[in-house]
């Protein structure tokens, strides 16, 4: 029998992982990426001296799946985790700084002991706290699904959530997570977010980081990924994809290819309009890019001298700011240059999108200041302001509906990305997960599924896989 060849349109994380996951099935597999590199939104921005990040991407030990692919390419030494998880938070108007720290306890209350110490909530915020906790586990995935029509700030409210509570634990994570305020987020996302991660599974928010830029991981992916025989055309503009003579013809910039099955890991616009598809399943696509999309605003600081290591390695900002999160990026890296690179990252960004970079910068420079007070009065070298202005989906009330529901083009066409319906929001998480079940869709034989020979994601004191460690000197 000949070997079946699959097209995958889209070099971001979903269509990475599914391009393996199909080689790894015996596929003779072509990733086509129209950027210069694979990454999509998760690349660098090239530069003669730095690999500058879009943004900062956050993971943690519950995104196995990601892990999982990474463990496959050999590229353990791409990230480090936490022995344990360690959440900083700093308050923007005075500086004061906390920390939540899993306990020897399992989840859900592994965070107790810190949570009780937490200075910014009261004792009656914490204590009304275990109902809801309680009631994201006692739900069950169809009464989660109910929810999405309700904005998370209101079902928080209904079980006597203050606002301090919300504005000072609830909002860093879930603007972190979903990348809108919990005012506009779908309660049904926030939930399975928050049983993924921080609520049933003690290990699951131990934080991970990249150690290299991800400019710089992304060309090892490709080197990888061609020394196993896949072919990745990256600079390439897929035009058209039709189904003629029992087979896909995909015309782009490049040589025109033809294959048996493909993936479209591409955003839902961009796959309503490549898609020789049924009128239905355009209808869908069409549908979905009513999905509104969440600016992200990333402000990069570099500094000619290197810092002290006396501060938390990120710090998620609680209080009026349009900062979200500060990120010592070469606390991060493995080998950082010399100097000082701080990433400041402003989510659900409309507002910070609006600001002038002077502006950004300022106010970036100004909170350092109050939360990692230091001698002198050094200003940055080099100051590179990013807006991604279409950085994720807005995971608000609906959107979870509109998400479920796609279903596979029996003729061999399946779709990827982090706007498919996998339980997770718009993240690195979310398209590999997406990228795995479109492999899956297309493997008719479901013992023929090599991908669960995979690495395993790591477990605390597995192992192979480095350990971010931070020293006590660095804890607030």
């Amino acid at each position: 029998m000949a070997q079946r060849k699959a097209v995958i349109v889209g070099g971001g994380f979903a269509g990475i992982t599914a391009a393996l996951a199909l080689h790894d099935a015996g596929r003779q597999v072509t990733l086509i990426e129209q950027g210069p590199y694979l990454g999509g939104r998760c690349s660098g921005l090239d530069d003669p001296t730095q690999s500058i990040d879009v943004g900062h991407h956050m993971l943690f030990r519950g995104c196995s799946t990601t892990l999982r692919a990474l463990g496959r390419l050999g590229l353990n030494e791409a990230v480090r985790l936490q022995p344990s998880t360690t959440l900083w938070f700093a308050r923007t108007e005075d500086g004061a700084t906390a920390a939540l720290r899993s306990g020897r306890l399992e989840a859900p209350h592994h965070l107790v002991g810190s949570m009780l110490a937490f200075p910014f909530l009261d004792l009656k915020d914490k204590v009304r706290m275990r109902r809801v906790v309680q009631a994201m586990r006692d739900a069950d995935d169809a009464s989660v699904e109910d929810l999405d029509e309700v904005d998370f700030g209101t079902w928080l409210r209904s079980f006597e959530q203050t606002e301090r509570a919300i504005e000072a634990f609830w909002a860093p994570l879930v603007k972190a997570g979903l990348n809108v305020h919990p005012d506009g987020a779908s309660t049904a996302q926030a939930v399975l977010l928050f049983r993924a991660t921080l609520f049933e599974d003690a290990q699951a928010y131990d934080a991970a980081t990249f150690t290299m830029p991800l400019g710089h991981m992304m060309r090892e992916i490709e080197a990888r990924l061609n020394s196993e025989g896949l072919e990745v055309r990256t600079s390439v503009d897929v035009t058209a994809v039709h189904r003629h003579d029992g087979a896909w013809h995909i015309s782009s910039s490049g040589s025109d290819v033809m294959a048996d099955d493909v993936v479209l890991a591409v955003g839902a616009r961009a796959s309503a309009e490549l898609a020789g598809a049924s009128p239905d399943l355009k209808k869908h696509l069409v549908s979905l890019t009513g999905l509104k999309r969440s600016p992200r605003v990333a402000i990069h600081l570099f500094y000619s001298t290197s810092w002290p290591a006396m501060q938390p390695p990120f710090v998620f900002l609680v209080g009026p700011s349009p900062i979200d999160l500060i990120v010592h990026r070469s606390a991060e890296l493995e080998a950082p240059d010399a100097g000082h690179w701080i990433s400041v990252l402003c989510n659900d960004a409309s507002g910070a999108a609006s600001m002038s970079d002077d502006a950004l910068t300022e106010e970036a420079m100004a909170t350092i200041d109050r939360i990692w007070p230091r001698e002198g009065t050094e200003s940055p070298a080099r100051v590179e302001v990013v807006r991604s202005m279409d950085a994720t989906f807005a995971s608000r009330p609906g959107a979870v509906t509109l998400r479920k529901g796609l279903m596979l083009n029996k003729e061999g066409m399946v779709f990827a990305g982090d706007w498919m319906w996998t339980g997770w929001p718009s993240s690195i998480e979310g398209a590999c997960r997406s990228g795995l079940q479109a492999a899956t869709d297309l493997i008719d034989d479901v013992g023929a599924r090599p991908w669960d020979a995979w690495p395993a994601a790591p477990r605390r004191g597995d192992s192979g896989w480095p350990v971010w460690n931070v020293t006590a000197a660095q804890r607030p």
